[in-house]
């Protein structure tokens, strides 16, 4: 997963929060969960992306899509670790 010169996907900020919060175990089991964003989310990252859901950590764009393919801004990142250190 280390990939210094790679820009980082939505997709892949939400496993990296939901990871750092100790839930990686429960989002790899994208059975248990519902996708709450308006667009396909993929398998692999339903869980991720509904725990960011969840907690209010990522809540997807004005249509309520998650984009996860899509690359992260410098602002959605600073938003997304504030979001994920605001978690108690």
């Amino acid at each position: 997963e280390k990939a210094p010169t790679a820009l980082l996907t939505r997709q892949d900020a939400a496993k990296f929060a939901v990871r750092y919060l100790g839930q990686g175990k429960a989002a790899e089991h994208p059975e248990i969960f519902v996708n709450p964003f308006k667009d396909k989310v993929a398998n692999s990252y339903k869980g991720y992306a509904a725990i960011c859901y969840g907690l209010k950590i990522i809540q997807g764009d004005k249509k309520g899509r998650f984009n996860g393919i899509n690359n992260v801004t410098n602002a959605e990142a600073a938003t997304i670790i504030y979001n994920t250190l605001q978690v108690k």
